[in-house]
């Protein structure tokens, strides 16, 4: 067991509901530093001082749920790791701060892994599979949840499809099926949808200054009961006013940060056009900086099934139904073409940060 790991406590029960009031969980920090969609500084208050209203589960939060499993047994397959289950933690320096990692991977180095199911209205705002293009709120979650459990390194596993796949699935999950469902599942999903994984490594910068700003959040708002200001209510008085020294001084440092940003994604366009044309040939190449690949994966048979078709059989007669059968029936076998993707070492150069 992880020193920070709290015994007893197992995620989704009423005592685990209970004692995540008494920290700042890893989903809750982008939300406390004004990175999140879905609530911000005031609603983590509430919720911690027992005065949010009651919360409705939305269909998005009830997919996450239920689809969080057969996800990660998509990902175990991927990469043929054996998960450690969720389990609640408290950082071991700085109690104000929890997290409920989905997994954990140990293959030498210790990996937390966070999964997420997100409409595919958004998936350009992530970039392929092995990128480190994700959006920050993400990112601050998988950095506390490292700094809790004293993980190596992260992936972040993402589902994304339309609202009618995820209800398919949804569907076949809920409906009483066999327990080889969620396998099935999985094997759907790793064949046929877009399941990306996004390797963090571990910066210990960004992690400092994420732990002191929850830190901070925590003493400076829900222990002094007093609720952030309300920024969407906040009235614009006035004219735009000269910057102050201090704010003069931030707004150049953004401007140069940005700047840097933009040129280093300006550079990498013909370094990458020139590896991928000079790798072309071989498997890859090996530098002392690290191992760069394009290499093609090979062409398969792969067995796709038709689940519109067998939940609909399977809603006449969930429970007297053959289900292997039934699969049987509705798979059939197709030639896919082998893609190449660039691979280059993130978690290694990501400890050069």
């Amino acid at each position: 067991m992880n020193k920070a790991q709290v015994k007893g406590i197992v995620p989704g029960t009423p005592e685990w509901l209970e004692i995540r009031k008494k920290h700042l969980g890893a989903s809750e920090t982008p939300k406390a530093l004004g990175y999140s969609r879905y609530g911000d500084g005031r609603s983590v208050c509430l919720d911690k001082w027992g005065e949010a209203p009651p919360v409705e589960m939305t269909p998005q939060m009830r997919r996450g749920l239920i689809l969080e499993r057969p996800v990660m047994l998509a990902y175990a397959l991927q990469t043929g790791a054996t998960i450690q289950d969720s389990f609640f933690a408290v950082h071991p320096d700085h109690a104000e701060l929890s997290a409920t990692p989905d997994g954990v991977r140990e293959n030498g180095s210790r990996i937390n892994v966070q999964v997420k199911t997100h409409s595919s209205w958004i998936a350009d705002e992530y970039g392929e599979s092995g990128s480190d293009e994700f959006p920050d709120a993400e990112r601050i979650q998988v950095t506390q949840e490292m700094a809790v459990i004293d993980a190596d390194a992260s992936d972040l596993v993402v589902l994304f499809a339309d609202e009618d796949a995820f209800g398919l699935l949804q569907f076949m999950l809920e409906r009483g099926a066999p327990n080889s469902t969620a396998p099935q599942v999985a094997r759907y999903i790793l064949d046929n949808m877009d399941l990306r994984v996004f390797p963090v490594a571990r910066d210990r910068a960004l992690e400092n200054d994420i732990v002191q700003a929850g830190v901070e959040f925590w003493n400076d708002h829900v222990v002094a009961h007093k609720l952030p200001p309300d920024i969407m209510k906040m009235q614009d008085s006035g004219a735009i006013r000269p910057a102050t020294e201090e704010e003069a001084i931030m707004v150049s440092e953004y401007k140069e940060r940005w700047l840097n940003k933009k040129r280093a994604d300006n550079a990498m366009i013909d370094p990458k056009r020139y590896l991928i044309y000079a790798i072309l040939g071989s498997a890859g190449i090996d530098s002392d900086a690290g191992k760069i690949t394009f290499k093609k994966s090979k062409d398969r048979n792969k067995d796709v099934t038709n689940w519109e078709q067998v939940a609909l059989a399977l809603s006449d007669n969930l429970l007297d139904g053959d289900w292997n059968k039934l699969v049987e029936e509705h798979t059939y076998t197709i030639k896919t073409k082998g893609t190449r993707r660039f691979c280059v070492p993130n978690r290694k150069w990501g400890k050069d940060v």
